[in-house]
């Protein structure tokens, strides 16, 4: 079945997903994020199949902070959908450049534009899509 995308969570099952499966920040500020309205979320046959948490780089560019799970193929799509009615006329990613995730974001018509070494881990790289 397609997935059902839409913003922050709605029903308690998927609020309740989403803080146990998001480790990567703080509850409190998950809570800031879906408060701002900056998490999408994917249903598949009812229930939560995955989610993409964005915040602004430069407080300005739309970034892709997290796509976890599921559905990212339809929850990109969506989010780029989102950024390119709001005029914004590209978006960044990142991703260690070890993962497998930079080949599914060049899929989806990404391109590296940078990168930079954090201290102990790879080359995180920077990518970029024009809207």
């Amino acid at each position: 079945m397609k997935p059902i995308i839409f913003v922050s969570p709605a029903r308690e099952e998927e609020y309740a997903f989403l803080f146990q499966h998001e480790t990567h920040i703080s509850p409190a500020q998950l809570q800031k994020c879906l408060d701002d309205g900056r998490v999408l979320m994917a249903r598949v046959d009812g229930q939560p199949a995955g989610w993409l948490r964005w915040s602004l780089f430069w407080d300005s560019v739309p970034f892709m902070s997290m796509l976890g799970l599921g559905a990212g193929t339809a929850l990109t799509h969506a989010w780029e959908a989102d950024m390119k009615k709001a005029m914004y006329p590209f978006v960044l990613t990142s991703t260690s450049q070890d993962e497998y995730a930079q080949h599914f974001y060049v899929r989806l018509g990404y391109r590296a534009v940078g990168g930079f070494t954090p201290p102990g881990d790879p080359l995180e790289l920077i990518l970029a899509k024009e809207l």
